[in-house]
């Protein structure tokens, strides 16, 4: 992408982001961070994909929710959280371990929010929460997972992802 000046001596705090196709009009917060000018989302909707679940015995990796944008859509992941609970002592502690995993469509998966754990006590925790800002394009993957390699003992495990999915 390539962010550049307006030369438009009227609005000179204007800057245009190109995305590859256009380029859209903006401005810069007091962060630096880019800001549209004017919504670009079209007919809205809120989607929340979760997994959460208390008591959760040791199991290889296992996939917990997905999240595909339909045809002739697009989604702006806005945030998304991992937290691994020990409600249960295990006998040996393993690796545990929950992501969120993205594969943009006719790509590679990236791995944007994810946790490991090798905490035996009752109490560890471990959480991440980020808020990415990604766009997803139609047949972009978004899916959740988790895996407990210990030997006994629980987790309670989290893993969400809000997004808001407008017409492409």
């Amino acid at each position: 992408m390539t962010v550049v000046l307006d030369n438009d001596p009227g609005d000179r705090a204007a800057l245009y982001l190109w995305t590859g196709s256009a380029w859209v009009k903006g401005r810069s917060n007091a962060q630096g961070l880019f800001l549209l000018s004017e919504p670009r989302e079209r007919n809205p909707l809120k989607v929340t994909r979760l997994y959460a679940a208390a008591g959760v015995a040791p199991h290889g990796d296992t996939q917990r929710w997905t999240y595909t944008v339909p045809a002739g859509k697009k989604a702006i992941l806005e945030y998304c959280q991992t937290l691994m609970f020990r409600d249960g002592a295990p006998a040996t502690a393993g690796r545990t371990e929950a992501r969120l995993d993205y594969t943009p469509s006719g790509g590679s998966l990236t791995r944007i929010c994810q946790i490991n754990s090798y905490g035996a006590a009752v109490g560890d925790r471990d959480t991440l929460a980020v808020s990415p800002a990604l766009l997803l394009l139609t047949g972009d993957v978004l899916a959740g997972y988790s895996n407990d390699l210990s030997t006994g003992g629980t987790y309670l495990i989290m893993v969400g992802a809000t997004l808001t999915e407008f017409d492409a």
